[in-house]
């Protein structure tokens, strides 16, 4: 039985059916049926014609037909091997539960084809109203079906203008890998303060499109409407995911380094006032925002959305063991042997030597040595800029029983922070409709006008 491990903060927790942990489950996956290995070299369609492999486009028609929940030519191309593991039910279950929630399908956006000799790989793009879907069809040499695995896409929007705010698209970090970002300005305010984004786990779009819900484009344009300017950006493994292959993933990797690139850029533009630079971190960017503000000086001030002054595994811990609670038709046993594998694997994380190669709580040991440097609640402690630290009741991947407790006894003696919990919003900001789990965030919200008004108040008086 392998046990459930669920991953920390926005939109990161793992897909389940009963207790099986679905393969290679992400942070933006609601559901792998089956998976192919996809890392070999491959040859591109580019590389043999400029025009649509069949494959590709009879692929095409498959993704159309499941759009309009028809399955049944899917099913028939799957190969005998892959028909074994996976029912026509639960393919149809698995894209369901995936495209709830996302409104209208709107058209297929981009599609690619890549030739690994003894398989193929074929990559669609569906837009849908709030959110796109990646599909990935792996075909063996007799084009049958090997592994399908959807996963959420968001799809680039253009920049907005409106008669408050205008958006401009912007390159953020110098060398090989720049982040794409956009810049909000408000039109009646001139050198306005800014504040950068700073995203939760997991590959997130500048708006952190978190299935159907878009978390930084709510803030940005709120905070825009009350004078506040603001940066958000693709974070670096959105845009290079084969960054993941080329180094070690890290903390700075995964969070650290694009927050460091965009303060930099703030700091030095024109168009912004360089000396009222804030961060606002959601979830693992709140919890990294004490190191964000130490390592780079300039910042005026932090806001900390349901973030955590605990160690990531202690969290994950909890996580798991409410989801386990919760699931129906589950024994008392049960819930012990999964817990008793996740305590095992918190306690190698937490007596990590650098080094190593395996994975641990969905993270490779690379991952967590990192984020075992770094003392959140030690940093946070001796900062002396403002900080603004919030918390939704109702969040069920950060507790405001515990988390948001935790940082009020840390932080009681610090005259320089303030705290507000919000009645009724969830871990995204955005009143909760009591589901308590990820499929919260099938239903379309809009992050609490509330808390967009209490930021922007925040930050004016800190002049």
């Amino acid at each position: 039985m392998k046990a459930l491990i669920l991953s920390f903060l926005a939109f990161a927790l793992f897909n389940f059916t009963g207790l099986s942990q679905a393969a290679a489950a992400g942070p933006e996956t609601k559901e792998t049926v089956i998976q192919a290995d996809s890392k070999k070299s491959a040859k591109t369609d580019g590389e043999k014609s400029s025009e649509k492999p069949s494959l590709q486009i009879s692929s095409e028609k498959l993704a159309l037909q499941m759009v309009e929940g028809k399955f049944d030519d899917t099913y028939k191309k799957l190969a005998p091997v892959a028909k074994k593991s996976l029912t026509k039910s639960k393919l149809k279950q698995g894209w369901n539960d995936t495209v709830q929630g996302l409104g209208k399908f709107v058209a297929v956006h981009s599609g690619s084809y890549k030739d690994y000799g003894d398989y193929k790989l074929v990559e669609l793009v569906l837009q849908f109203e709030y959110n796109g879907v990646q599909i990935s069809l792996s075909y063996d040499n007799k084009e049958q079906i090997t592994g399908i695995y959807f996963s959420y896409r968001p799809i680039e929007e253009e920049a907005v203008e409106t008669k408050d705010f205008k958006e401009v698209k912007i390159s953020i970090g110098k060398g090989k890998y720049p982040l794409k970002a956009i810049l909000t300005l408000p039109k009646k305010v001139k050198k306005a303060p800014v504040a950068i984004l700073v995203p939760g786990s997991g590959t997130h779009d500048a708006n952190e499109t978190i299935i159907a819900n878009k978390v930084f484009r709510d803030l940005a344009w709120g905070l825009a409407k009350q004078g506040i300017a603001s940066i958000r950006y693709n974070e670096r493994l959105f845009t290079y995911p084969e960054l993941l292959t080329e180094a070690e993933f890290t903390i700075q990797t995964d969070c650290l380094n694009d927050a460091a690139d965009a303060i930099s850029y703030a700091l030095s533009s024109k168009d912004v006032d360089n000396k009222r630079v804030y961060l606002i971190g959601h979830s693992l960017g709140g919890m990294m925002a004490p190191k964000i503000a130490t390592d780079n000086p300039g910042l005026a001030g932090i806001v900390i959305l349901a973030g955590s002054p605990r160690r990531l595994e202690d969290i994950i811990y909890d996580q798991n063991l409410n989801a386990l609670k919760n699931t129906k038709g589950i024994t008392e046993m049960q819930i012990q042997l999964n817990m008793t594998i996740i305590e095992n694997m918190i306690k190698r994380v937490k007596g990590l030597k650098e080094g190593g190669t395996e994975t641990l709580l969905g993270y490779p040991t690379s991952y967590w040595y990192s984020l075992n440097q770094i003392d959140t609640a030690e940093l946070a402690v001796k900062l002396t800029i403002p900080i603004f630290i919030a918390q939704g009741s109702e969040d069920f991947q950060v507790y405001a029983d515990k988390d948001y407790i935790e940082w009020q006894k840390l932080l009681k003696k610090n005259k320089n922070v303030s705290f507000k919990l919000y009645d009724g919003l969830n871990h995204l900001f955005i009143k909760s409709n009591g589901k308590k789990d990820i499929t919260e965030y099938n239903i379309p919200g809009e992050v609490d006008a509330g808390l967009i008004n209490d930021i922007a108040a925040w930050i004016k008086k800190k002049k």
